[in-house]
This record gives structure tokens, sequence and C-alpha cells, in this order.
């Protein structure tokens, strides 16, 4: 066997040690303060990132919360509960700009909108779209306007 139990020990304390000593400040963080890096090696990059998810099919507002804090931009992928069409919205959000790229109609339209951050269009007279108009301090409201059917499923992601 050679080692000792307890000379084992003390090389295992040890690389814990140095281990610890790269994650506190004075260690490796303070080489890639304020890097992405750091962010990730901290933990930090988990608290500025919520993503949810939600299915809508009617109008009116839609209060979001549970994210932790004010977003400073959320951004939507949505889809249309019929898969099979093939509707899809990919958009953002900041409580003032709002934009979305779509394929729509069925699959046969690719359109950009700069008044919506979600817009599922079924057909001409099915969609359903959507904006945010609050952020608060612990999420948003987003407002949906729906013409004749449509149902959306959406996953959000809110950025700090």
């Amino acid at each position: 066997m050679g080692k000792k139990l307890s000379e084992l020990d003390a090389a295992a304390a040890a690389a814990a040690a140095d281990i610890l000593h790269l994650r506190t400040p004075g260690g490796i963080d303070k080489k890639i303060t304020g890097s992405l890096l750091s962010d990730f090696s901290l933990g930090r990059f988990t608290s500025t990132v919520k993503i949810g998810n939600n299915t809508r099919d009617a109008g009116g507002d839609q209060v979001i919360t549970g994210v932790g804090f004010q977003p400073a931009l959320v951004q939507f992928k949505a889809v249309d509960q019929a898969f099979a069409n093939l509707n899809w919205s990919d958009g953002w959000d900041d409580g003032v700009a709002h934009g979305c790229i779509t394929m729509e109609t069925n699959h046969t339209q690719i359109q950009l909108y700069t008044t919506n951050s979600i817009f599922i269009r079924r057909t001409a007279g099915n969609h359903l779209t959507a904006t945010i108009t609050a952020l608060g301090a612990d999420g948003f409201t987003i407002t949906w306007a729906l013409v004749g059917a449509c149902v959306v499923e959406y996953i959000y992601l809110c950025w700090l």
C-alpha cells in the first residue's frame, strides 16, 4: 500500500485548499474579474437569467412573477400548438422596444415585426400576438391580442 491513511488525508486536504483558493477573492477570480468566465466560475451567471414557460389561448394581460429580479430584456421562443403547421416566433422585448421574427401561415412566410415580441399567425383570421406592457421587480406583464382561435406555447428568458 505504501501510503498511510493520514498522508492521503493530508494530500486530499491540500488539494481541497488549492481548489478553494481558486474560487476565493485573491485567487484566480482576481485575475478574471469582470469577465464572463468570472460570472460562471463564481456562480453569478445563474442569478442573472431566469427561464420559464407558459401557454396562452386568450387575449388580455398575463402577469409573470417569480423571476427574482426586474428583467432588462426578455427573449421569447414561441410555437403554435397545432405543431403540424410549423408556425413559430423568436422575439425580444425590453418594455419599450419589441420585435420578433416569425414563420407563419402554415410555414409559408417569414416576417419581421417591430410592434410585437410574439406573433403566431395560424391563418389570416387566427392569430395571437403579445407585447410586454410592464416590467416589475419580480417579473413582467405581457399583453396578448387574440383574433379567432390560436394556442401558443412559449419559453421566456429574462436577462438582468
